[in-house]
């Protein structure tokens, strides 16, 4: 029972390989584990397994991002407008 929970997939040391199909990637059951320095299968286990961490993303961290882009993208904006004012000035 301890070793499904401590397979391969699950360690902080897999790299997984992904195969590239039409139109997506697709997971491959191997990868390359940092620990043992060779490629393993992800239902594999050893002694050097190691958790991997999840963090949860602040939505404030991704609202303040959007804000700034937005914010480009509208001074982007301004400059094309007023060079396209300053040509039809200049050819009236």
């Amino acid at each position: 029972m301890e070793n499904k929970k401590r397979q391969c997939y699950m360690c902080r040391g897999l790299e997984r390989y992904y195969v590239k199909e039409t139109k997506r990637l697709r997971r491959a059951d191997f990868g390359w584990c940092c620990y043992k320095r060779e490629n393993v299968e992800i239902h594999g286990c050893c002694d050097r397994f190691a958790t991997r961490t999840y963090y949860r993303k602040s939505d404030r961290v991704l609202k303040i991002y959007l804000n700034d882009l937005l914010t480009e993208i509208n001074e982007l904006r301004c400059i094309i407008e007023e060079e396209q004012n300053e040509k039809k000035e200049s050819s009236v």
